[in-house]
């Protein structure tokens, strides 16, 4: 492992005089030299950092550390005070009662096999903080130099042991990424200082791989100047990793911001039928159109079908008025597989097809076509899932518009092409309920013989639910077959 030579000065930004509430905070860069004077640029490093108290080998006060990439130019800029802290408190220290010492070790490679790479005595910079006040011009006196550097610029010394100010590449930050999806994402960044130099280039910077910098083509131009930005990344791979950096250029060199990770998202398949199966056809001769969501086939229209599929008939019940209040051999008692039509109006059965008990959909002879099947409670959080979860799936669920749903149909935009239809129910006393206002569907999950969950969305909300209900089965849902 080369020896590592580190070259640093502190500094505060840079008014003749600052009067103000001490922050405990001191401003520190470091130029870092390999042992035949070449610059350490745009590597990995850990920076551990002791203030001693009294002398060179005095009682160590306080210790933390960085972990930072050095820029192209070697320099590495950090704030004294903010790193993670290892032992002492930074403002509990008695600056009045130095002389002090700033120890400098230095891991190369990123890790914890520190080296000492340099002591140095404060001068000026902890009594400004012990009297709450700077003096920029009496600290370059200080050290002997008559000239102020301008805001951002810092006060280097050179292997020759000059002391020259010299602008600085940017110092920043990378906003975090928001509105993943499956090929464009949205991050950007907050320029801190700008070094000293006009800011003449900014954006972020990304790749599939750590540390990308500027030298790549995947990045944004996002404008010149100080303070915040946002940059739209394009041309994403979904469902990949990425690393993005914030930068920032000017005339000296070019800053990047702290790295983030993110992930894109897996593309949504709208309206794609099925491979090999663009429609299906029930025992009626009844022919429906297929989606495919994720790896599921899903008919995108509710069953109509009148017959199992050893072709016996699933008996209709007829009873009650237009809103179900049953009499005689009612809906609720009914202990064997049947179906019905939404306040039995014809126009519903072109709609919204029957709404089927849970004794049909539980029969062992089948209503689904030929290798299809009614989805289980599991099979229904698949597509959830795939859709991104129960907050949003059901608006990705649920056909667009007003037509057939009521106001507001929230977050209905159909993206997963299942096309929901808010068909309602009929409940366990015979009455229909929650046309246009709900979807409900049955799951092929039971718990005993009476009872099954199933699958609903909503016109108020982007949400999907599911419930379970002891007697459920003489519930009257909407049916939606899987594929096998």
């Amino acid at each position: 492992m080369k020896r590592i030579i580190l070259l640093g000065i502190f500094c505060f930004t840079l008014c003749k005089y600052t009067i103000a509430q001490a922050p405990h905070l001191m401003s520190y860069q470091a130029v870092i030299w390999d042992a035949a004077g070449n610059l350490v640029s745009d590597k990995a490093v850990n920076i551990k950092l002791s203030i001693l108290q009294g002398s060179v080998t005095g009682i160590i006060v306080y210790t933390e550390s960085h972990k930072l990439q050095t820029n192209e130019n070697g320099l590495v800029s950090l704030m004294i005070g903010s790193g993670n802290i290892i032992t002492g408190n930074m403002s509990a220290i008695p600056w009045e009662a130095g002389p002090y010492f700033l120890k400098t070790e230095t891991d190369p490679t990123g890790g914890n096999n520190f080296m000492i790479t340099g002591i140095t005595q404060f001068v000026s910079v902890p009594y400004a903080l012990t009297s709450n006040y700077s003096n920029i011009a009496e600290t370059a006196r200080n050290i002997s130099t008559k000239n102020i550097g301008l805001p951002g610029q810092v006060l280097t010394i050179d292997k020759d042991g000059k002391l020259m100010w010299r602008s600085n590449s940017p110092v920043l930050v990378t906003n975090s990424v928001t509105e993943i999806k499956s090929n464009t994402a949205l991050s950007g960044g907050n320029i801190i200082s700008d070094g000293g130099s006009l800011v003449t280039t900014r954006g972020v910077v990304w790749s599939i791989y750590p540390n990308p910098s500027v030298s790549l083509s995947t990045k944004t131009i996002d404008g010149s100047g100080n303070g915040s930005f946002t940059s739209l990344m394009t041309n994403l791979m979904p469902n990949t990793v990425y690393y993005v950096r914030a930068y920032a250029t000017n005339e000296v060199g070019t800053g990047y911001g702290n790295e983030i990770t993110f992930t894109t998202n897996n593309p949504l398949i709208v309206n794609v039928p099925c491979p090999g199966t663009p429609s299906v056809k029930d025992m009626d001769g009844n022919t429906y159109n297929t989606v495919l969501i994720g790896t599921q086939c899903w008919m995108k229209e509710n069953l109509k079908v009148t017959k199992y599929k050893d072709g016996t008939n699933i008996p209709l019940d007829t009873s009650g008025g237009p809103n179900g209040n049953a009499s005689g051999q009612s809906w609720s008692g009914r202990n064997m597989g049947s179906r019905t039509v939404y306040g039995h109006k014809n126009e519903n059965l072109t709609t919204y097809g029957y709404l089927y008990n849970g004794f049909a959909t539980s029969d062992k002879r089948g209503i689904c076509p030929d290798g299809w099947h009614i989805p289980t409670d599991d099979e229904w959080s698949v597509v959830t899932d795939f859709l991104g979860g129960p907050t949003v799936a059901g608006g990705k669920m649920k056909s667009t518009g007003t037509t057939f749903w009521y106001l507001p149909n929230e977050g209905a935009s159909n993206e997963s092409g299942f096309s929901a239809l808010p068909g309602g129910n009929r409940d366990l006393d015979g009455r229909f309920n929650l046309t246009r206002y709900n979807a409900f569907f049955w799951s092929a999950s039971e718990e005993g013989s009476n009872a099954a969950w199933y699958f609903y969305l909503y016109y108020y909300s982007g949400i999907s639910n599911r419930f379970f209900n002891f007697n459920v089965k003489n519930f009257g849902a909407s049916v939606r077959c899987l594929k096998d």
